[in-house]
C-alpha cells in the first residue's frame, strides 16, 4: 500500500516548479524555446491560482510569494494586452535581436 504525500509535500514540490519556471522565464528567447510562446507567458497558471498560494499557505515565504504574485500578474497582463505575441516580437521587445551579435548573451534577456 502507498501512501498518500502530506499536504506540505505537496506544496514544496509544488514551490520547486514554480522555480523552474521561473528558471525558463529567466532564460527568455531559449526559455521560448522550450516552451513556446504560448507556454512562456502562461506557465504559471496552474500554479499561482492556487488557493494556498493565494491564501499564503503555501511554502512560499512571504516575500516569494509576493514575487510571484507580481510576476504571474505581469505575466497576466502582458498576455492581455496582446494575445497574438509572437517569438519575433518578444525578441524584439527584450532586444536579444540586437544582442545576438554579442557573444554571452545567448538566453538572457537585456
Amino acid at each position: 500500500m502507498t501512501e498518500e504525500p502530506s499536504e506540505r509535500l505537496i506544496e514544496q514540490r509544488i514551490r520547486n516548479r514554480i522555480y523552474e519556471i521561473l528558471e525558463i522565464l529567466a532564460d527568455c528567447d531559449d526559455g521560448v524555446d522550450l516552451v513556446g510562446i504560448k507556454g512562456y507567458f502562461y506557465l504559471f497558471e496552474d500554479f499561482v491560482h492556487r488557493p494556498s498560494i493565494e491564501a499564503g499557505t503555501s511554502a512560499l515565504s512571504k516575500d516569494e510569494r509576493a514575487i510571484v504574485l507580481e510576476i504571474a500578474e505581469f505575466l497576466e497582463m502582458a498576455s492581455e494586452t496582446n494575445p497574438d505575441f509572437t517569438k519575433a516580437e518578444f525578441m524584439t521587445a527584450t532586444g536579444r535581436e540586437r544582442s545576438r551579435r554579442r557573444p554571452g548573451r545567448r538566453g538572457r534577456c537585456s
